[in-house]
């Protein structure tokens, strides 16, 4: 069976626009639960600003929780029966869970159900989210491999879709939120990019639809071949593989929950920097964050498309290294409160910290065979979300209360902690190194 780059260009281009839209509906979310949720939902249940605000925040940390039971699940699922067919079931979780929360009545028309259906709701998006990536990439992977093409090349526009995908999200509160008064946009300017990401979601689980399972998958398929349980078997055979991955690009999804939002946003609030086109801080800062992910996104693809090879623990260790002291940079330049210095210091840190999440899929992917590739890509990478997750959730809180100092003066606590991840996840990398051999990608 040959594949034709047409046919490869097309599931390139069906797996990254669910990836895109299943990172959009995610952080869109996140996003939620920080300005929206709380005077809608949660402070009216508890009738406490401060505990409805740090149950709405839960939510976020329940979708990080939730996300390796969904890699689990869906690992079984598309190790068995494959990958197209599991993909187009994650994206239709993702729709239930986004245009359920886009419709969902406030507490002052259903009462306290309402706050019980958000995090119903939330769990669903999070199971759903952690079954897209393992598949995606293991379809991407699996296709460019029969066609004797470069799996990094060709996944490397997946990366950069996930990166979009968040830009997307960001960009859309900061336009909303500016074009709209706040009775406005908390009444159903929020509801619209919710219902618009729903229904595009849709039109990706049919594009997903009219595409080919993966041949390598139905080779194992009719050869007999295919693991009766592949979840179980994978954790017995590659436990270590997935913990020391998860721990290696731990650095790079942390910078999205612990850097960027929401301290970035509350840092630039509180020391009131100068913004662009009349934007309110909040709103400005959602820009800047945007743009540095587009930044980070096509720095992603340019590693996939105009690197001959790439060294993926060499080259993590050393950009592990360096976002560990540019860290300091990033918020020294935020504190000039000039809008051109904050612009560029989210390029060049996001820039930075992403350009080898270009190489992260074909480096997860090929880490595992064709019999166990679904679930153990989704584990490594859905572990270490959980485990930025259970450091957004509770260092924050933790930071603050320990410190009882300003948000203004919080940023050299948010940057010691990252730095440690950054030196962590460089650890974690060198010792996949030592135990699994140097992984080279040649193009």
């Amino acid at each position: 069976m040959s594949i034709s780059k047409s046919e490869l260009r097309k599931v390139t281009l069906a797996a990254s626009i669910g990836t895109f839209l299943e990172y959009y509906d995610l952080l869109l979310s996140a996003t939620a639960a920080g300005i929206v949720w709380p005077s809608l939902y949660f402070n009216p249940a508890t009738k406490n600003p401060t505990v409805g605000l740090a149950l709405s925040l839960s939510t976020v940390g329940i979708a990080f929780i939730v996300r390796p039971l969904g890699g689990l699940i869906f690992g079984q699922i598309g190790d068995k029966l494959g990958r197209k067919s599991t993909l187009i079931i994650t994206l239709l979780l993702m729709f239930i869970g986004t245009f359920g929360l886009g419709v969902l009545p406030t507490y002052a028309q259903i009462g306290v159900i309402s706050a019980f259906m958000i995090i119903i709701l939330r769990i669903i998006q999070g199971i759903g989210f952690g079954g897209e990536w393992g598949g995606a990439v293991s379809w991407m992977v699996e296709f460019a491999k029969k066609a004797n093409s470069s799996p990094t090349y060709w996944t490397s526009f997946l990366q950069g879709a996930v990166l979009f995908g968040i830009s997307a999200s960001t960009f859309g509160f900061a336009i909303v939120s500016a074009l709209l008064d706040r009775a406005s946009f908390l009444s159903w300017g929020w509801r619209l990019l919710f219902i618009v990401g729903a229904i595009i979601v849709v039109l990706g689980a049919l594009m997903r639809y009219y595409t080919s399972e993966s041949p390598l998958f139905l080779e194992l398929k009719v050869k007999g071949e295919l693991s009766k349980s592949p979840a179980l078997e994978t954790l017995k055979k590659y436990w270590v593989s997935i913990i020391l991955l998860a721990i290696a690009w731990w650095y790079m999804t942390v910078t999205t929950v612990l850097i960027a939002t929401p301290y970035s946003i509350q840092f630039a609030s509180a020391i009131g920097v100068n913004t662009i086109l009349g934007l309110s801080s909040q709103s400005f800062m959602n820009l800047v964050i945007g743009i540095g992910y587009v930044v980070g996104g096509l720095a992603s693809i340019v590693l996939g498309v105009m690197t001959k090879s790439i060294r993926m623990t060499r080259l993590n260790v050393i950009v592990a290294v360096v976002c560990s002291v540019l860290v300091y940079l990033y918020f020294y330049m935020i504190s000039l409160k000039e809008a051109y210095f904050v612009i560029l210091s989210s390029a060049i840190f996001y820039g930075a910290v992403f350009y080898p999440f270009g190489g992260l899929a074909s480096w997860f992917a090929e880490s595992f065979p064709t019999k166990y590739r679904y679930t153990g890509t989704g584990l490594a990478y859905q572990i270490g979300g959980l485990l930025s997750g259970i450091v957004s959730t509770f260092v924050p809180p933790i930071i603050l209360l320990y410190t009882k100092l300003p948000v203004s003066q919080l940023w050299i606590y948010y940057a010691l902690t990252y730095t440690i991840i950054c030196v962590v996840s460089a650890l974690a990398t060198i010792a996949y190194s030592r135990v699994y051999g140097k992984v080279e990608m040649p193009k």
